[in-house]
């Protein structure tokens, strides 16, 4: 019984770290939209195009956001109100940064550094063009696929070791039903993955395998990393008959 929970939130702990991980590429990929918004409009076309001059606006107004979240939900709702208000007025800038709702000095900190490694990556490894915004979005989507593979699998897992369990809303059909619907999420799933990492019409020559590769090596990375914290975690024994 004990092996058995220390898998189980194992693949929780994974599960419950893939949700927050495609958030913090999701920042990534909003702040390449307005990077690039923002340089049609001023007419800079090198802040789309120069690596690290893309990379630079990235990490600054990242951080001015993070640090702005410190201090508190009332000023993070008046970041919401100024972004709702320029948005209106200035639809270049509707992008709503705000989003960044956690609000405890440690998970902002380990956000900040998780974003700015994937900005890192994407943008010197995509070359500041409009690879790096194509790979945000390929990774936010295979790592949110991911998280849900595994909740598909512990639904199955569940309705066959835990059918006595009383729950608020059941599947209709029975074991039967719930079956064929998580097997046909999870269908469409894999299916989903597979042509996520297939290289958009718009990507050719050398690029073609620079994306595969990077979106490969990001999303193995991303699928190692909850493991490793899980294993270096302080180690409590597990009790009798956890789920």
């Amino acid at each position: 019984m004990e092996a058995s929970a220390f898998l189980r939130k194992r693949c929780g702990f994974t599960a419950i770290f893939l949700k927050w991980l495609q958030i913090t590429v999701g920042f990534v990929t909003i702040l390449y939209f307005m990077a690039g918004a923002l340089s049609y409009v001023l007419s800079w076309p090198e802040l789309n195009s120069n690596p690290w001059l893309k990379l630079a606006f990235i990490l600054v107004i990242f951080w001015l956001v993070t640090a702005f979240n410190f201090n508190g939900t009332s000023w993070n709702a008046r970041l919401a109100t100024i972004g709702l208000v320029g948005g209106v007025s200035f639809p270049a800038s509707q992008i709503n940064l705000s989003a960044v709702v956690f609000q405890t000095f440690q998970v902002l900190l380990d956000q900040g550094v998780v974003v700015k490694s994937r900005a890192f990556l994407l943008t010197l490894g995509g070359s500041g063009n409009n690879l790096s915004f194509l790979l945000a979005m390929a990774l936010t989507v295979v790592t949110y696929l991911a998280m849900y593979t595994l909740l598909f699998l512990a639904y199955c897992v569940l309705k066959t070791k835990r059918q006595g369990v009383a729950r608020a809303y059941n599947i209709p059909g029975g074991k039967a039903g719930g079956f064929l619907v998580a097997g046909a999420g999870l269908i469409m799933v894999v299916f989903s993955m597979v042509i996520s990492f297939r290289p958009p019409s718009s990507i050719t020559g050398p690029s073609e395998s620079n994306y595969v590769e990077i979106l490969i090596g990001s999303f193995v990375v991303s699928m190692i990393v909850p493991h490793v914290i899980f294993a270096l975690r302080p180690k409590q024994k597990l009790a009798a008959g956890a789920a």
